[in-house]
């Protein structure tokens, strides 16, 4: 039997609020980035916080390729800013994390899809800065925390480069979901911004050269819980990518 691809999910944390263990942290990941990635007949892998740079680099030996998964605010801190009075909720550990293993996973050569907060964290492990608040610092910003079901498709996004693995499977038009009050700013050196939406706010990026990366800001892993066939092309993409 072949062996299937080993795709490590970075997890996020939590704090429990309800009895009998308030006050415990959980790590966790979201079901439907697992049943989107099993969906394309990989192992998916869960990858537990940690910031020490030598057990992250032991977790990643395990991996054909990582997903940096979404979750709460970044850690301001990263990019060099004071916290605005929008920001939101961030845990530094889990966030420091998300840095180490995309840079390690960089120079390892392995692939890495960010989806959200996952974008946010590669744009910021390379150099980037981030938008701490749309509503607040975007003029004429559209809604980018949609009110509605998950599995809707909520804005337009434009995508401006040929070349990029998201015009193959999205075209130069198509609509997203959306839920984050974050997004990129300035972009990393070593990236190309591939996609915004109408007001300009940045909704895909790939690394120029070099290890394959791939960050959205919208979440496909929700709509592949409906069989949305981009977003599960969009999965498929990645594994392609981290079988090579």
């Amino acid at each position: 039997m072949d062996r299937k691809p080993v795709i490590g999910l970075v997890a996020s944390r939590m704090i429990i609020e309800d009895k009998p263990f308030i006050g415990h942290k959980r790590v966790y990941v979201n079901y439907p980035y697992i049943f989107a990635l099993e969906k394309c007949g990989v192992l998916p892998l869960v990858l537990p916080v940690s910031t020490n740079e030598e057990d992250i680099r032991q977790q990643l030996s395990c991996c054909d390729g990582i997903l940096l998964t979404g979750g709460s605010d970044l850690d301001c801190a990263l990019y060099d800013q004071q916290p605005g009075v929008n920001m939101g909720y961030y845990d530094s550990e889990v966030d420091r994390h998300y840095i180490l293993a995309t840079q390690i996973a960089d120079k390892s050569g392995i692939p890495v899809l960010g989806i959200c907060k996952g974008i946010q964290a590669i744009n910021v492990a390379f150099g980037g800065t981030l938008i701490q608040d749309i509503p607040s610092q975007a003029k004429g910003c559209i809604q980018h925390n949609q009110a509605t079901e998950s599995t809707c498709n909520s804005h337009d996004i434009t995508v401006s480069d040929k070349n990029s693995v998201i015009y193959q499977i999205y075209g130069a038009k198509n609509r997203v979901n959306s839920f984050h009050h974050q997004c990129v700013d300035k972009v990393a050196r070593d990236f190309k911004v591939v996609a915004r939406a109408s007001d300009g706010v940045v909704e895909a990026i790939e690394h120029k050269s070099g290890t394959p990366i791939i960050g959205v800001q919208w979440h496909p892993e929700m709509l592949s819980a409906v069989l949305d066939e981009k977003s599960l092309q969009l999965f498929q993409s990645f594994v392609d990518l981290c079988k090579k």
